[in-house]
C-alpha cells in the first residue's frame, strides 16, 4: 500500500509545485539514470534534478539551508527523517521490480513473484516427482531445504528475511555535498547483487539432486578435443526437452569459442564474438550472459564460478520460483555510541526486506566444469 501524508506533509508537497507521484518518479528516475522532463517538455539535468529534490528534503525533514548540527539530530528525534526515507522505500521496490523484469537472464530462469504488484504467492506443480531445493540464507552459510509437493498441489516458499546496513553522511547529502540518489541505487545494486548470488548458488546446488549424471555432467577444457563430450550434453538436454539454453558468466561462456576455434561460426556471429567478446548463439544454442560480481568491496572473491556452465531445459523453463514481499524496509541508527553501531556523523541505515528462492530440480539439465 502507497504511503499517506497528513496534510502538514502535503502542503510541502504544494509549496514546491509538486505532488507525491511526482516526487517518488523524480527519485525513481535520478537512480536509473532516466533523461528527466519536466511538464513543459524541457529537459532537466541531473544536477538541477537533485537540487529540486534536495530542496523538497529540506523542507520536508523541517530545515533549512544552514542548519546546525543540534536542528539535525531534532529533525532525527521528531522522525521526519524517517518519513522521508519511508518515500524512498518505495523508490527501492519500483526500481527493485523494473530490475529484475528488465534482466535478460532473470527472465530466462526465474520465475519471478511479487506480492506487493498484485502476484500470487503459490506456485503450481506440473510435473511428477518436483524436487523443491529451497535456499534458506544466513549470516555466513546457505541452508538447502528438500521438498517433494505432489502433481497439481500448489505450493509456497518459506520467506527469508535479509538485512544490510548502509551508511551515507547525511550532512553532506543536505548542505549538497553528496548525491542522494546513490543511496537508492547502491541500495538497490545491493540487494540485486545478492539476490544474484543466492540465486546462482542455488542453481549449483541442484547439481546434487540430478537424477542422471552419465551424458549430462562433464568437466575439462573446452578444445576441439572435448568438443563432442560437450556436444553430447546439449545434445541429451535438447533430446528430453525440445530445445536448450547454455548459460554462464561471461568468462565460462568465452571459454565456448575453443570449442573449435569457431571454424563453424557464421560472419555474423564472429562479428559478434567480436563485439561482445563471446559467441552469442552456439551452433543454434542461445548463451545467456550473468553478470559476475564481487562478493565485497574487498574485490578478492567473485559471487558466480566461472568455471561453471550450465545446459538448461528451454528458454520456457523456469528452473527457479522467487517471490518477493515488495516492501523494502530502511531504519536509521540515530544514536551515537558503539552499543547502536555508529560512532560518527555518517547515518547508518539498516536494510531490510523478506523474499523466498527455490531451484525445481524435478528436470534434468547440464553441467560443464572448466578444469583451471
Amino acid at each position: 500500500m502507497r504511503l499517506t501524508f497528513s496534510d502538514q506533509e502535503l502542503s510541502v508537497f504544494a509549496k514546491h509545485n509538486t505532488n507525491e507521484d511526482a516526487i517518488r518518479n523524480l527519485m525513481f528516475d535520478l537512480s536509473r539514470g532516466n533523461e528527466i522532463i519536466d511538464e513543459d517538455g524541457r529537459v532537466v539535468s541531473k544536477a538541477e534534478a537533485n537540487d529540486k529534490l534536495r530542496a523538497f528534503a529540506l523542507d520536508f525533514i523541517g530545515l533549512e539551508k544552514g542548519f546546525t548540527p543540534r536542528e539535525l539530530k531534532r529533525a532525527f528525534k521528531k522522525e521526519k527523517i524517517q518519513r522521508f526515507f519511508e518515500l524512498i522505500e518505495e523508490v527501492v521496490d519500483d526500481t527493485l521490480d523494473v530490475g529484475y523484469r528488465e534482466s535478460e537472464w532473470f527472465n530466462k530462469l526465474v520465475d519471478y513473484r511479487n506480492i506487493a504488484q498484485g502476484d500470487s504467492e503459490k506456485f503450481k506443480v506440473e510435473d511428477e516427482n518436483i524436487i523443491l531445493s529451497i535456499a534458506v540464507v544466513g549470516k555466513s552459510h546457505h541452508d538447502y531445504i528438500l521438498q517433494r509437493p505432489a502433481l497439481g498441489s500448489e505450493y509456497t516458499l518459506p520467506f527469508v528475511r535479509y538485512g544490510a546496513a548502509v551508511g551515507l553522511d547525511i550532512n553532506r547529502y543536505l548542505v549538497g555535498q553528496e548525491d542522494f540518489a546513490k543511496l537508492i541505487a547502491m541500495l538497490v545494486k545491493s540487494i540485486m547483487i545478492k539476490n544474484q548470488g543466492i540465486i546462482y548458488g542455488a542453481i549449483t546446488n541442484a547439481v546434487n539432486n540430478l537424477r542422471v549424471t552419465a551424458g549430462f555432467v562433464n568437466h575439462g577444457q573446452l578444445t576441439s578435443g572435448t568438443k563432442d563430450d560437450f556436444d553430447e550434453i546439449v545434445d541429451n538436454v535438447k533430446a528430453v526437452y525440445g530445445t536448450a539454453v547454455i548459460v554462464g558468466t561471461k568468462t565460462a561462456l568465452r571459454k565456448i569459442t575453443g570449442l573449435a576455434n569457431v571454424q563453424w561460426a557464421s560472419d555474423s556471429q564472429k562479428e559478434s564474438i567480436a563485439a561482445m567478446g563471446r559467441l552469442g548463439s552456439y551452433e543454434g544454442t542461445d548463451l545467456i550472459e550473468v553478470e559476475q560480481r564481487f562478493a565485497d568491496k574487498t574485490l578478492t572473491t567473485k559471487l558466480m564460478d566461472d568455471t561453471k556452465i550450465y545446459i538448461l531445459p528451454s528458454e520456457d523453463y523456469k528452473i527457479v520460483d522467487f517471490v518477493t514481499r515488495g516492501e523494502t524496509e530502511v531504519d536509521e541508527i540515530t544514536e551515537k555510541g558503539e552499543e547502536h553501531g555508529r560512532i560518527d556523523d555518517i547515518g547508518k541505515y539498516e536494510l531490510q526486506y523478506e523474499q523466498a528462492v527455490a531451484v525445481k530440480a524435478n528436470r534434468q539439465f547440464g553441467v560443464w566444469t572448466i578444469d583451471q
